[in-house]
């Protein structure tokens, strides 16, 4: 890991004599998250590349990783998991990351888990109707349906803070 000013990690540890002695710190996410079944992985894909499919017939997400990207198996609680161990249309996973500049994700954490909801966080790069009529929102080329029954809420900036639901008017 290279740390740098304004990088966000965590840091886990004993407070001794008034000083934080850290025994684990990690990159911290990112701002963009996906959540969903791997489908592809090398050499089906370029190097350190895997890919990643939300929603089925929509385009995939390219995830790119590199030798600091933090990997974990919450399944197999294998404590040397990497690219190389993924599996396609087998394993779920949760990705945390930074937009790459060609429409993927740049990962900083991989975690491996057991199949969950589909999350697709990033920025919406085309959204057509309202939260109070319904339509039709783009994110990394995926269109979502929303209607007047769906959540908007914005994630809290603080942690542990809860996120903030949003009513039809602030959206």
């Amino acid at each position: 890991m290279t740390l740098s000013n304004d990088a966000r990690i965590e840091v886990e540890g004993a407070i001794v004599n008034g000083i934080l002695v850290a025994s684990e710190i990690e990159s911290e996410g990112g701002n963009l998250k996906v959540h969903a079944m791997v489908t592809a992985v090398p050499p089906a894909t370029a190097a350190n590349t895997f890919e990643v499919s939300p929603v089925s017939g929509q385009p995939s997400i390219t995830i790119s990783v590199s030798t600091d990207t933090q990997f974990e198996d919450d399944v197999g609680d294998d404590k040397f998991f990497s690219i190389d161990k993924l599996v396609a249309n087998t394993d779920f996973v949760e990705v945390e990351g930074y937009d790459d500049g060609n429409g993927g994700i740049t990962a900083v954490e991989v975690d491996v888990k057991e199949p969950s909801d589909v999350i697709v966080q990033g920025n919406a790069t085309a959204a057509i109707g309202s939260a109070a009529t319904g339509g039709t929102m783009t994110i990394f080329g995926i269109t979502f349906d929303f209607d007047s029954d769906t959540d908007f809420e914005k994630d809290s900036d603080i942690e542990g803070q809860p996120d903030v639901n949003l009513t039809s008017t602030e959206i």
